[in-house]
């Protein structure tokens, strides 16, 4: 048995194993699912590839369809690398978007040229020469060897996937540890490799196969398993997270007492629904008022906004009590347990208050700013 079959057909077994995990992981989770799909649609075209390889390698050039197996392969190399770019510039933080957008054109109207030319043209010469090939009682056979336009195309998208992925790593627009970029460098050097003996291989200066899809499928393995699965990982504990704060809303939204969040200057960010059965305000009618100035009685706004301003600054007065006041001008005293809180910086960014209501029975403790 062949043992590049075998190789080729085991990686196209591998990518179209990790296009059908990542569409069950589309159509599973509810976070960020287009993640997925990107990279099942990168794994199914980088496996259809490897196939059209297997296939071209065991069938050769025998027929006037083999020139249409071969345009195939190439169309599809061109849609892989155009597929790894994309996935790379996901991943990204989509810097130089411009330099990028400008190669992927040049690299789509490559692969219109190859879908739409003539094959007379496309398996044309560019490039040819004489190479003596020594026989058997000393006679020396003149070899020709080409290059063909179908060759120039495959060798020009290449260089141009090399200065695009090279422009993102050089540029750091990845952000992932250094023996990942180290991976990737390495990946890309693969590739390099790969299409210097290719050439060599053309030319007859070097008997062996085409090394080009192997460096493909590795350039995949390395983003999917290094950086890929880093950023589903990411994912799901993003989703975890928003699977949490949807838990956590429930209980805020059927909890009976009044839960509210006011910003840096003291306007209400979120209120729950057991403080608009209290007040007989609806949520509109809040979201975004001066908390001090249309919920709190006159007599006691400058006092609690001082208060306010020492939790934010001390995060003092982590209990308190201060009335509020309804829609119908009725006051309420309320019971209430503060707190900062701050953004994904650690910088300041308002307050968290949860507060029940003071019946008369109960002793008043220590006011609060709300």
């Amino acid at each position: 048995m062949d043992p590049v079959l075998v190789s080729l057909t085991v990686l196209a077994a591998i990518s179209y194993y990790a296009c059908i995990q990542e569409i069950v992981l589309y159509f599973v989770k509810k976070y960020d699912r287009f993640t997925f799909l990107r990279g099942a649609i990168l794994s199914f075209i980088i496996g259809t590839y490897l196939v059209i390889s297997m296939v071209t390698h065991h069938q050769g050039v025998t027929s006037v369809h083999s020139y249409t197996l071969y345009r195939i392969n190439l169309i599809f190399l061109q849609l892989s690398l155009v597929a790894l770019i994309l996935i790379m510039y996901f991943l990204s933080d989509r810097k130089h978007y411009l330099f990028i957008y400008s190669g992927l054109i040049i690299m789509g109207i490559m692969i219109f040229i190859s879908a739409v030319i003539p094959v007379s043209f496309l398996f044309g010469q560019v490039f040819s020469g004489i190479k003596l090939l020594p026989v058997r009682d000393n006679m020396i056979l003149p070899l020709q060897q080409y290059i063909l336009r179908w060759h120039l195309l495959q060798y020009l998208t290449i260089g141009i996937f090399i200065v695009l992925v090279l422009t993102i790593l050089v540029a750091k627009a990845i952000s992932a540890r250094k023996w990942i970029h180290m991976a990737m460098y390495f990946s890309v050097g693969f590739i390099i490799l790969t299409t210097g003996l290719d050439i060599l291989r053309i030319l007859g200066d070097m008997k062996m196969i085409s090394l080009i899809p192997y460096a493909v499928f590795f350039y995949l393995a390395i983003l999917t398993i290094f950086i890929y699965n880093v950023l589903i990982g990411d994912i799901l504990l993003k989703y975890k997270d928003y699977e949490d704060e949807n838990k956590c809303k429930y209980l805020l939204n059927n909890a009976n007492f009044i839960v509210v969040k006011l910003n840096r200057l003291g306007h209400v960010e979120y209120i729950n629904p057991y403080f608009c059965k209290l007040t007989g305000f609806q949520e509109n009618e809040v979201a975004g008022k001066d908390w001090f100035e249309f919920f709190i009685p006159s007599q006691s706004l400058q006092e609690l906004q001082g208060t306010f301003i020492e939790i934010l600054e001390s995060d003092f007065h982590a209990r308190y009590q201060n009335p509020i006041v309804t829609k119908s001008g009725e006051e309420i005293m309320v019971n209430w347990y503060n707190s900062r809180i701050t953004d994904k910086d650690g910088k300041i960014a308002g307050s968290f208050s949860i507060g029940g209501e003071v019946y008369p029975s109960e002793t008043p403790i220590e006011k609060l700013s709300f």
